[in-house]
This record gives structure tokens, C-alpha cells and sequence, in this order.
């Protein structure tokens, strides 16, 4: 019985368990078709499933979709492109345009004004102004000294000058700056005519026709307090040079709303020795002798010659 035993233990020991793993393996494995699987991972392949002709044409047809969208998208911004391109030149031509059509319109206007000048340049009125003094320089008991003169003003233009007047100031000439007094005071008298509005009265004031004069006979006061401001002392007597006339000729003519002046700024002196050389343009015409104050002068006399120091000129 012993015996047995072991002789079975024996038979089992020396069976190899691999191969009957094996065999139970291939007879697990290959149930049908007799194979044992591979070693390893398993790759598994999904093949998709045919799509049918509406789905196939549906795919297509949103393809197409996409295509002509995309097409369209590219076309739209194309037409803008070029849209814009046209309207910034469009807009550019129109302000060179707007621009020439500005400059022609201010070449045109300057056009017009400048035919409007010389239409009133060769047209208007033009005033000239002349003195003549026939009677004596006379002192009063106060010691203001009375002076009457003759102003001749002409209308040398061609059209009629409105509202004539004569504007005049006289100041005696001597020591200190008097001369530069004369300017400023004749700018203030005649810029206050000639800020004046038009018409300045009916009847007061004098109408020249082309080639027609008025002569004004204005008498005037040179003071005593005047005189002193400006007096010498020569010889041990108190003396002045001269009087300054200055002033203006304010008026108007039917084309143009302006006032038009002719300004002047002559000297009314005892003439003294002649000059050597021939006077020039606005030079005084010889020397000039001093005055006593308080002795009369014979017009013949007195001389009136243009100023040395300007206050002529015509707008």
C-alpha cells in the first residue's frame, strides 16, 4: 500500500505543470477555430460607416455653402476697399474744387474791389488847398494877435465833392518843441471829421462841382498864453518865428461813403534872404525873420510857404 502511494506521487511530481497550462489554454482559447491568440496588446480597428447619397450630397452641399460664403465675405470687403478708395478721392477732388472755387471767388473780389479804386481813383473828387494872406498881422491890447487869411480850395477831380470843409488850427512858431506838437494836433482835429457820419447837414456845408474853387475867409486868435509858450528873447525884445497853418480839407462824394481829406501844414513868416540854391520839394522857401511881439506886420510883408516838417497828404 505504501509502495502505491509513492509510485503516484512520483508520476504526479514529474508531470510539468507549463504544458498543462497550455493544453488548458488551447483548449480554452480555440474553442472554435483551433488558434491560440498572440502575446501582447490587441489593435482594435473602427472603420466608419458609408454615408448614404443624401448624406453624401447634404455634405456637399454645405461645403459649397461655406465655400460661397467665404467668397462672398472676401468679395464684400474688396467693394469696400474700393468704395473707400473712390470716396477719398471723390472727397479730395471736391476740396480742391471748394478750394479753387474759394480762390477764385477771393482773386475775383480783390478784382472787383481793386476796378472799384481805380474807378474812384480816376473818378472822385480830388480837393486842392491854397493861402493867400492880403492883410496885416495885428496885435490886440490883450495881447492876442488877430490873423485873416483867403483859403482857396479847388476841385481839380472828376466828380462832385460833397460836404466841403475846412478844418484849420494855427499855433505860433519860436523857441521849444512846438514843431512836434503840430501832428498830433492836427490828427485830432481832422479825425474828428472824418469819423463824422455823412450827410453832416443840409445846407452848412459846400458842394464843389469838377473844376470849381470856394474861397473861405477865416479869421482866428493866436492868444497871448499861446504866444508865451513859445516866445525868444532877441535883441532884448520878446520875439516869435512865425504861425503854423495846419489843418485839413474834409469831404464826401456820391460813390463812396468815406470822408476824403487833403491835409496841409504851411508857415506864415516875414520872409528872409532868399536861399542860394533853388528850394526844393517841401523846403521853405527862404529864411524867415522874428516877429516883435507886439508890433503889427504889413501883409506885404508876410509870406505863406509849405512846412518843413510834413502834414501834407490826400486819401
Amino acid at each position: 500500500m505504501g509502495m502505491l502511494i509513492a509510485y503516484l506521487l512520483g508520476i504526479l511530481t514529474a508531470i510539468n505543470p507549463n504544458d498543462h497550462n497550455r493544453d488548458r489554454e488551447h483548449r480554452v482559447s480555440n474553442p472554435h477555430d483551433g488558434q491560440s491568440f498572440p502575446h501582447g496588446p490587441i489593435s482594435v480597428i473602427c472603420l466608419p460607416r458609408t454615408l448614404s447619397d443624401q448624406e453624401q450630397a447634404e455634405k456637399k452641399t454645405k461645403k459649397r455653402n461655406k465655400t460661397i460664403s467665404y467668397w462672398a465675405r472676401i468679395a464684400s470687403l474688396v467693394v469696400l476697399v474700393i468704395y473707400a478708395g473712390v470716396t477719398i478721392l471723390i472727397w479730395r477732388a471736391n476740396k480742391k474744387a471748394a478750394e479753387a472755387a474759394t480762390t477764385a471767388a477771393h482773386a475775383a473780389e480783390k478784382a472787383a474791389d481793386t476796378a472799384q479804386k481805380q474807378l474812384e481813383m480816376s473818378e472822385r473828387p480830388w480837393i486842392s488847398v491854397g493861402f493867400l494872406i492880403d492883410q496885416p498881422i495885428e496885435f490886440q491890447p490883450n495881447g492876442d494877435m488877430g490873423v485873416r487869411l483867403h483859403v482857396i480850395m479847388k476841385n481839380i477831380g472828376h466828380s462832385v465833392a460833397t460836404d466841403v470843409r475846412l478844418v484849420l488850427g494855427a499855433d505860433p512858431e519860436g523857441g521849444g518843441d512846438w514843431y512836434n506838437k503840430i501832428p498830433k494836433e492836427q490828427k485830432e482835429m481832422c479825425d474828428t471829421w472824418r469819423n463824422a457820419k455823412f450827410p453832416l447837414g443840409k445846407g452848412s456845408f459846400t458842394t464843389l462841382f469838377p473844376g470849381d474853387s470856394y474861397v473861405e475867409n477865416p479869421f482866428f486868435r493866436v492868444t497871448k498864453e499861446q504866444i508865451k509858450k513859445v516866445e525868444l528873447q532877441v535883441g532884448g525884445k520878446k520875439a516869435i518865428t512865425g504861425i503854423s497853418l495846419f489843418g485839413c480839407v474834409d469831404y464826401g462824394f456820391a460813390f463812396a461813403p468815406e470822408h476824403h481829406q487833403t491835409g496841409f501844414n504851411y508857415d506864415l513868416v516875414r520872409p528872409g534872404p532868399p536861399t542860394v540854391h533853388p528850394p526844393k520839394f517841401g523846403e521853405a522857401q527862404g529864411g524867415a525873420m522874428f516877429w516883435n511881439i507886439g508890433e503889427g506886420i504889413p501883409a506885404s510883408k508876410l509870406a505863406i510857404h509849405r512846412s518843413i516838417f510834413g502834414g501834407f497828404y490826400v486819401d
